[in-house]
């Protein structure tokens, strides 16, 4: 523990850029290997980025996760490195608690610091709000699972791979990506050749390619249906392309209620139709 104090307290005094900085905070619930028992607490890293910096400051672990307790950790943690004047602009995920406009962390900061900032929303947490607007299908559950998703995962293990169906084998699909479906496979099989840091990404590419009719370089193949939590705006792209392409095998489960109209799968079908040719054309 002294040795890591005094290399801690070495890369603090040697820390001094001189770049404009990000700064970047995300609440993460961990186990704690420092107390008594083997309780999970609630943390928070803050780093700061810049060009060609990318750098951890601190990871306090909080008692609540109110704006006004993120708020203090991170001010204290920049005055601690001396990093107020260098902090240009702030990068945070889109929560009420950091976004409000009374009382959030953005507003708290700025008020603390004394300046504007440049607010940089997620780009992920950006994604999934726009995605989830799309798909939405009235969904008002307050569950953090998607039933419908949960119950395609559920029937995976039955799917026939080799018998999916793409874009291109349903007329009124292949009518309206037929202006653009080429120009978006070219910016796939591009994006692919480029290193991708998240799995996800490379899948919903490979599968876009799928979707419209081509085959990736590494060949076609599905991997297994992944996590289907609410904040991660990815599964709701991944999931539905998969639902998509093996529509013919998938049976959905029916919903009671009016007889009139057409059925809840048939509405589901039509809705994933409208949610691909959407957002692949965008």
């Amino acid at each position: 523990m002294k040795h890591r104090e005094s290399f801690a307290a070495e890369v603090k005094a040697s820390f001094d850029p001189t770049v404009p900085l990000i700064l970047h905070w995300d609440g993460k619930i961990m186990d704690d290997y420092t107390g008594p028992g083997r309780d999970r607490v609630d943390c928070l890293p803050i780093l700061v980025s810049g060009q060609n910096i990318v750098k951890l400051l601190s990871v306090p672990q909080l008692h609540d996760g109110t704006a006004p307790t993120m708020t203090r950790h991170i001010v204290e943690c920049i005055d601690e490195w001396g990093l107020r004047d260098r902090v240009k602009g702030l990068c945070f995920d889109t929560t009420a608690s950091n976004t409000g406009v009374i009382g959030g962390v953005c507003i708290r900061l700025e008020t603390e610091i004394g300046r504007e900032l440049l607010n940089l929303a997620c780009r992920h947490h950006i994604s999934e709000i726009m995605l989830e607007k799309v798909f939405s299908l009235n969904d008002v559950s307050k569950s953090p699972n998607m039933e419908i998703f949960g119950h395609f995962r559920d029937f995976w293990p039955r799917v026939d791979q080799a018998a999916f169906s793409t874009a291109l084998q349903d007329e009124a699909t292949a009518t309206v990506v037929a202006p653009w479906k080429n120009e978006i496979i070219d910016f796939a099989v591009q994006q692919l050749l480029i290193f991708q840091p998240r799995d996800d990404y490379q899948e919903l590419l490979e599968l876009t390619i799928i979707f419209l009719g081509g085959v990736p370089a590494r060949g076609i193949h599905f991997r297994y249906p992944g996590a289907i939590h609410r904040a991660r705006w990815m599964a709701r792209a991944i999931y539905s392309l998969k639902m998509w392409l093996f529509r013919k095998e998938f049976e959905l489960p029916q919903r009671s209620g009016s007889s009139r109209g057409p059925s809840y799968s048939d509405r589901v079908l039509d809705h994933l139709k409208q949610v691909e040719c959407c957002f692949m054309a965008k």
